[in-house]
């Protein structure tokens, strides 16, 4: 007796296994490091520092 074949997927687009991936609900827009941020601040007073002219126009 000849077995059967195995059953075949459903023909059309295949399913994205990641979509509903309880990790990727994480995900949210980023902001900048902390480093990042303190960084900014230490270049914007050297700037403030050196020219008092443009920083008061701005």
């Amino acid at each position: 007796m000849a077995k059967k074949p195995a059953p075949q997927a459903p023909l059309g687009r295949a399913r994205n296994l990641l979509h509903d991936h309880p990790l990727l609900k994480k995900g949210a827009a980023h902001g900048k490091s902390r480093k990042a941020e303190r960084r900014g601040a230490k270049v914007q007073q050297r700037r403030e520092w050196d020219y008092p002219s443009l920083s008061a126009a701005a």
